[in-house]
């Protein structure tokens, strides 16, 4: 995590040097990263760098952090305009981060090309982290009455169910935007299975 000397900065200056740092580590993978290309792109001495980081990794995971908290708030977002159905709400989101062409928007594009980069970097599970942090401030904005339960178990696991169909259908667009018809239209379906599930009521066949 950034000292608190970081958090003391003035907006402008942290907002830059976040800034450079994106575009060093969107530019190319983690291990070829350059500090020294950052400070410089931020404005920065190389020295008042350490003060605010310990070193390269330490501000990686910082950004993908800042990353995963733009991702929450448009989930957030998407979780309003659908009036708290969760049911609609993958979709929505799968809307407000890939455009119509299969490619993701302005404020994802970094974060896909810094994944794409670092394949090999357990960066997947940092930005799943931390869910049951997230859950209750998003089940706020939840509308309980499309569920047949209402108990938070079962919504945890309605919930990581529908992301988790949310997350395969963006990644598979993402590393091919020649997918995006389909796998909507798969992401529909999808959904559509966890909301009426799958199984026989009638019972089992003899």
């Amino acid at each position: 995590m950034p000292s608190s000397t970081f958090f003391r900065l003035p907006q402008e200056k942290r907002e830059r040097l976040l800034c450079a740092a994106t575009e060093e580590f969107a530019r190319t993978t983690f291990a070829e990263a350059s500090i020294n290309r950052i400070v410089q792109g931020a404005h920065i001495p190389r020295g008042s760098f350490y003060q605010y980081f310990e070193g390269k990794e330490d501000l990686f995971f910082f950004l993908l952090e800042s990353m995963k908290e733009s991702y929450i708030q448009t989930l957030e977002r998407a979780l309003i305009e659908v009036n708290g159905d969760i049911f609609e709400m993958p979709l929505r989101m799968f809307d407000l981060l890939i455009t119509a062409d299969g490619e993701p928007v302005p404020e994802l594009a970094p974060c896909v090309k810094i994944l794409k980069l670092n394949q090999s970097m357990d960066v997947h599970g940092m930005l799943e982290g931390n869910a049951e942090l997230v859950l209750p401030q998003l089940f706020e904005k939840l509308d309980r009455s499309t569920l047949c339960r209402q108990d938070e178990d079962f919504i945890t696991n309605v919930f990581h169910l529908l992301i988790f169909a949310l997350v395969c259908s963006m990644l598979e667009t993402l590393w091919d935007k020649n997918k995006y018809a389909h796998q909507r239209s798969i992401l529909t379906e999808r959904i559509e299975i966890i909301r009426n599930g799958s199984g026989n009521t009638g019972g089992k066949k003899q």
